[in-house]
């Protein structure tokens, strides 16, 4: 894919992540997790029983779940918390509150997101 090609498509998937962020009717948001894209956008508004789906390369990129501000903050992860390493991945979100998402690769060069669950 060429380098114009992959920009404008991350540029109208993080356009529509936006508008979907202001949305507390969003009940599916997808994400193309990549250290540039996302490092923009730091938090979601997504429905709860909602959907957020994230696309990224897989053995580069993974999506872990942590479950506190604090090690979202300080890109701290342990094994026993949820983990996605497909590169397409589903995850349904059905509590209400803030959820953690952190690439375990890229977390420090500000590779996650917030999704609050309305």
């Amino acid at each position: 894919m060429s380098q114009l090609v992959a920009t404008t498509m991350a540029a109208v998937i993080l356009l529509s992540m936006i508008f979907h962020s202001d949305a507390a009717e969003a009940t599916f948001i997808s994400i193309h997790w990549n250290s540039t894209t996302e490092s923009k956008l730091k938090s979601v508004r997504l429905k709860q029983g909602g959907i957020i789906n994230f696309v990224y390369e897989q053995f580069r990129h993974d999506v872990q779940q942590v479950n506190n501000q604090h090690n979202y903050d300080t890109c701290t992860f342990h094994y026993k918390d949820a983990y996605w390493c497909s590169g397409i991945d589903r995850i349904q979100l059905n509590q209400k509150g803030w959820h953690y998402f952190m690439c375990s690769y890229e977390c420090p060069k500000g590779m996650k997101i917030k999704v609050n669950v309305v």
